[in-house]
C-alpha cells in the first residue's frame, strides 16, 4: 500500500521525531540508489524505470512527512465506506450568522460594526476548526509508526474501516473548516 510500501514501512498515521528520522534515512538510502548517477549507465528502458521509482519514491516520502498529506492519502487508496455519504458544513448556527452577515455587507456596506461580528464569528469557526484538528490528531496518534515491513511484503494495516471512517469524518471537518474560513476571510477582508 502506498505511500508505504515504495519505503518498505509498516502502514502507519503517526510519526514522533525519532520515528521521522528513522524515515528520513530509509529515504536517503533508498534515492542514493536510485540517483541518475548510479543509473546513467544502464540501458535506456532500465534508467527510466529507475527514474519513475526515484519520482515515486519521492512523492511518497512528501507525504510521509506530512501528517495531514499522509491521512489523506490513506484515506484515498483505503476508500472507507465508499458508498455511505460523508457530508461536512457548519453548525446550522454559525451558518445562519454568516449568511445574516452576509446579507447585512451587500445591503448596508462595510461598517465598524460589522467588522467587530464578522471577527467574533471567525474566532467562533477558528475555534471549532482547532478543535476539529486536534480530534483528528488524536485519531492519527492512535496508530504510530511501527517500523519496517518485511521485505517485498505489504505489511497489513492496522486500522479498521471503522477506524477510517472516523478519520474521514474528523478529516470533513478539517477540511471544510479551512475552506471556510479562506472563503469568509476574502469575503469580509473589505468589511
Amino acid at each position: 500500500m502506498r505511500p508505504f510500501s515504495s519505503l518498505g514501512l509498516k502502514p502507519f498515521l503517526w510519526a514522533d521525531e525519532a520515528a521521522q528520522k528513522q524515515i528520513q534515512a530509509r529515504f536517503y538510502e533508498l534515492s542514493r540508489k536510485l540517483h541518475p548517477d548510479r543509473t546513467s549507465h544502464l540501458p535506456d528502458e532500465e534508467r527510466e524505470a529507475s527514474e519513475a521509482q526515484a519520482a515515486a519514491l519521492n512523492a511518497d516520502y512528501a507525504k510521509l512527512r506530512d501528517v495531514w498529506r499522509l491521512m489523506e492519502s490513506v484515506l484515498a487508496t483505503a476508500k472507507p465506506d465508499a458508498g455511505a455519504p460523508r457530508k461536512s458544513g457548519p453548525p446550522p448556527s454559525l451558518a445562519m450568522e454568516y449568511f445574516e452577515l452576509q446579507e447585512r455587507l451587500e445591503d448596508e456596506g462595510p461598517s465598524d460594526e460589522l467588522r467587530v461580528a464578522a471577527d467574533e464569528l471567525r474566532a467562533e469557526v477558528e475555534a471549532e476548526v482547532r478543535a476539529a484538528e486536534a480530534e483528528t490528531l488524536e485519531v492519527a496518534r492512535r496508530f504510530p509508526f511501527a517500523g519496517f515491513a518485511s521485505q517485498g511484503a505489504d505489511a497489513p494495516v492496522p486500522w479498521t474501516s471503522a477506524d477510517l471512517a472516523s478519520l474521514a469524518e474528523r478529516l470533513d471537518r478539517v477540511r471544510f473548516g479551512r475552506s471556510f474560513l479562506r472563503d469568509f476571510d476574502a469575503k469580509f477582508a473589505r468589511a
